[in-house]
């Protein structure tokens, strides 16, 4: 009986769970114009006015709604409808030809990005603070703007806008539909007895242009609340997102992106941080291989774009602060705010003095005396320090790839240049990073084949050894890939740079075989296209 119980629970608990998936799939729809109940609810945020509280709940309610359907995608829940409709279908198959073709499973993004204008509507919203608005349409509270900028920013990092929104610069506008029944009925009965009322055309919603704005408001000044911190942090996160797609990048150079970027960083403050996240994706792009390696100037292809991103940061006098943060020089590093966890000085500043007391003896005090909210003021300040450091190399291995003799202001030259200047620090730093991330990609590799994840792996069936190459990776081979390319850069451009850096790597008792290891994977591991030829002519270069 017991047995029966349990089998008749786990019947109902199945049959709930895909009751519930088939409900949330036809509210969702397939996002081929029949939208189902999604396309409904964003359309009637048009008739919801700002200034009214009540209305403000009604659109907290529906960012609200959005955010925890596309939640429910996210762990699987209209995957599992799919999956029983085509099973269901398979079996009507093998019945007889007049089984219904199942559904393609389409993801609640998909549907937001295809069928609805709700992009738009939040690049709006966010961009209302810089727009000369009259008094009724009040701009939204941070509040408001950080669920907006929330939920923004995941639709823009999901793979379906990478496909359904081509140009961020011109989104269709949401349609506000804020007449009455009778005025739209008294409309129609005057139609016939009176000229038609000319239309006008709502323009295009610019969201590069918005984020940028979002942005700008803090070149020179610090967010004000751990809030307004987070907020700051979504549109930066949803800019970068975009600009993995190439006609977002050319957008975003001709609206002065770079430049915004740079000025970011130079004051200093907390926006400079975003800054040099988005100045990487600008001049790597999605991880694609270059087609400048083989010369070719602005033409046709995505490597185009951001190699057109790269000499723009040239341009803009973008080596002086991106090497000054290479150099981890700490009057050019963006500041964190001290509403952050990383910025928390005063935290910090326990921390140091407990440090001491460790090094004078007092270890056991010292550990008792760390708090939770100390160990998290620590980790995200040490992560702050790392993002920057990972954001330097990243945008000078993207310089590495794109320039090249036909890029203008002779910009090749003047970065070989660079590494040699006063008295060749900038080669010894190299170094330095390489032999560090060498270390820790290493370090990485062997913990993971110490522990009880690799023997699960062996144990069911999965690569261990690819497993091992991922945990690598992600322990910092990534890092000494790419490091690894500036150098043999700098030796295949320059023979006194070759000469300076094979005398410097003797004396830490290394060589440039460690630097030919180093792009000698990278290769193993790149897709076919420019950037192996690139690598692969530095290798042979030195």
């Amino acid at each position: 009986n017991d047995n029966n119980n349990d089998k008749d629970s786990y019947g109902d608990h199945v049959n709930a769970v895909l009751g519930i998936s088939a409900l949330i799939k036809a509210f969702v729809g397939t996002g081929d114009g029949s939208n189902g109940g999604v396309g409904l609810v964003i359309e009637n945020l048009a008739r919801l006015k700002d200034g009214e509280e009540e209305e403000m709940k009604g659109i907290d309610d529906v960012l609200t709604l959005m955010e925890n359907l596309m939640d429910l995608d996210q762990m699987g829940a209209l995957e599992i409808e799919a999956a029983k409709v085509e099973g269901e279908d398979g079996d009507e198959d093998n019945n007889g030809d007049d089984a219904e073709e199942a559904d393609p499973y389409v993801s609640v993004t998909s549907v937001i990005c295809q069928s609805t204008s709700f992009v738009a509507y939040l690049m709006q919203k966010l961009g209302d603070g810089d727009s000369d608005s009259d008094s009724d349409s009040q701009q939204w509270k941070l509040g408001a703007k950080l669920h907006a900028s929330e939920l923004l920013a995941a639709i823009l990092q999901h793979e379906a806008s990478q496909t359904h929104i081509v140009n961020l610069s011109s989104l269709p506008p949401m349609n506000a539909t804020t007449d009455s029944d009778a005025d739209a009925d008294a409309d129609s009965k005057n139609q016939a007895t009176s000229e038609p009322k000319p239309t006008s055309i709502p323009s295009p919603v610019d969201g590069i242009e918005c984020l940028l704005q979002c942005i700008a408001g803090y070149r020179k000044t610090d967010p004000s609340s751990e809030e307004e911190c987070e907020y700051l942090e979504n549109i930066f996160d949803a800019l970068t997102a975009s600009l993995l797609n190439e006609k977002n990048v050319e957008e975003f150079l001709e609206r002065q992106g770079v430049e915004l970027m740079l000025r970011c960083i130079n004051e200093g403050m907390h926006s400079g941080f975003g800054a040099l996240k988005v100045l990487y994706f600008a001049v790597s792009g999605s991880g694609s291989n270059s087609a400048s390696a083989s010369g070719s100037g602005s033409g046709s292809g995505s490597a185009s774009f951001y190699k057109r991103a790269a000499e723009a940061l040239v341009d803009a006098g973008g080596f002086k602060s991106i090497f000054s943060i290479f150099m981890g020089r700490k009057g050019s590093l963006p500041t964190p705010c001290p509403n952050c966890d990383a910025g928390n000085l005063s935290v910090l500043r326990k921390y140091a003095q407990l440090q001491k007391k460790h090094e004078k003896g007092n270890s056991s005090n010292a550990k008792k005396q760390k708090s939770k909210k100390m160990k998290q003021v620590v980790a995200a300040s040490r992560e702050w320090q790392k993002t920057i450091e990972a954001s330097s190399i990243q945008i000078l291995y993207g310089l590495t790839k794109h320039l090249d003799a036909k890029s203008p202001h002779d910009a090749k030259a003047r970065l070989l240049a660079k590494f040699i200047e006063q008295d060749g620090e900038k080669c010894d730093r190299m170094i330095e990073l390489c032999l560090k991330y060498d270390a820790k990609m290493r370090q990485a590799e062997y913990l993971y084949f110490k522990s009880d994840e690799a023997e699960d792996a062996e144990a069911n069936g999965i690569n261990v050894d690819l497993a091992a190459l991922n945990a690598k990776l992600a322990g910092g081979g990534e890092l000494f890939h790419r490091i690894s390319a500036v150098i043999a850069f700098a030796a295949a451009g320059s023979k006194r740079c070759h000469e300076y850096l094979i005398e410097q790597l003797r004396t830490q008792n290394s060589g440039i075989g460690l630097v030919k290891a180093g792009c000698e994977e990278f290769i193993s591991i790149l897709d076919e296209g420019g950037h192996r030829k690139q690598l692969s002519q530095y290798l042979e270069d030195i």
